[in-house]
């Protein structure tokens, strides 16, 4: 039996990498975006994250 735990978890970053990445690419574009992910429930994943933190503040 394959474990595919591992996998996922490295999937899961990434995609919260890539996210990061691209809301700091539209708060640079638009600071309100910064005020708009921070009550954004699609971030909810991301909200205990420091550097989501330091985006939105």
């Amino acid at each position: 039996m394959r474990c595919t735990t591992k996998p996922a978890a490295n999937h899961s970053r990434k995609i919260s990498e890539e996210a990061l990445v691209f809301l700091e690419h539209a708060i640079v574009l638009d600071p309100e975006y910064a005020i708009k992910a921070s009550g954004d429930k699609d971030f909810d994943i991301l909200r205990d994250d420091d550097r989501f933190k330091a985006l939105v503040t």
